[in-house]
């Protein structure tokens, strides 16, 4: 980077077993041996994997990238993919069968198989990106909610919505935050709804990132009611040194400036209560301040 004076990405990833405390993790590309192809790695993992019923297959794919400019800013990110280990072949290289074996979570396919086309498109304005130099300091951050699996809503979401970073999903159904993520190709931060604590999923309660700068806390809401749930909202971003609270389950928009502090429900996507259009925020940062948080409709027929 001294050198060229180019911005230097690095990333890392791999599938984390929690059978297996967490291997083969950092290892995947290795771990049947320093000379071993994909094949034998899929091989012993599998096999020591059927040790196992099938209900205790959980594995994580996690990938860590970090992006240094010349001046010293530092952008870090992480994303996983969630769901059951098969033991059988799908697709036709190591990314394709792993993305698509552990997608299958619960017996649940790609939405409406428009993952591809979605991420061709994706990836087509990330190269054209650059091509055209280096990368403004402008990040947009997407905030949705209460969907309850109504993946319609949120394809019509995905397609009008400007390019975004991240999304954040505040709840009800946290499922559907990996849709969304199968489908845009950008990673998804969710959290447990009222609703999603019968389902098998390793969402929190409550999570902290940070993008483009700022830090981000979401959590549902539906732990208070009433003048008490925006007091302890604020409580709880103060608590984790955010600059942003992102919650759900009024189905009601709502947006409230604390000092440098934002608390933001970006409606429901799904089953508005405010209104017969679905609606979403998005969160534009300049050189890691806010600088604007608008809310954006979408016919949900």
């Amino acid at each position: 980077m001294k050198v060229t004076g180019l911005p230097c990405l690095a990333d890392d990833s791999g599938i984390a077993a929690d059978a297996l405390g967490g291997r083969p993790g950092v290892y995947s590309a290795r771990y049947a041996g320093p000379d071993c192809d994909d094949e034998a790695n899929n091989e012993k993992l599998i096999a020591e994997l059927s040790a196992f019923p099938p209900e205790k297959r959980t594995v994580h794919y996690i990938c860590s990238l970090v992006l240094i400019w010349p001046d010293g800013r530092t952008v870090q990110a992480e994303g996983s993919c969630d769901g059951l280990f098969q033991d059988v072949y799908v697709g036709h290289n190591a990314l394709a069968t792993t993305l698509y074996s552990m997608c299958l979570k619960k017996g649940r396919p790609w939405p409406n198989c428009l993952w591809t086309k979605r991420m061709k498109s994706v990836i087509a304005g990330k190269l054209e990106e650059t091509r055209r130099g280096p990368v403004m300091s402008t990040v947009r951050v997407g905030l949705v909610s209460d969907s309850h699996g109504r993946f319609e809503c949120l394809s019509r979401m995905a397609d009008s919505a400007p390019d975004v970073a991240a999304w954040i999903h505040g709840g009800d159904y946290c499922d559907d935050g990996e849709d969304l993520a199968i489908y845009t190709g950008v990673p998804v931060y969710a959290v447990l709804g009222n609703n999603d604590y019968l389902n098998h999923t390793n969402d929190p309660e409550c999570r902290c990132v940070t993008v483009g700068g700022i830090r981000i806390v979401a959590i549902h809401g539906s732990q208070w009611y009433g003048e008490r749930r925006l007091q302890k909202l604020i409580e709880l971003g103060r608590e984790q040194q955010a600059n942003l609270v992102v919650f759900g389950h009024t189905h009601r928009r709502f947006i409230k400036r604390e000092g440098d502090l934002w608390i933001v429900n970006p409606g429901s996507i799904g089953l508005p209560r405010d209104g017969r259009k679905g609606t979403y925020a998005v969160v534009t940062i300049e050189d890691g301040t806010i600088t604007d948080i608008a809310f954006h409709e979408i016919d949900r027929k």
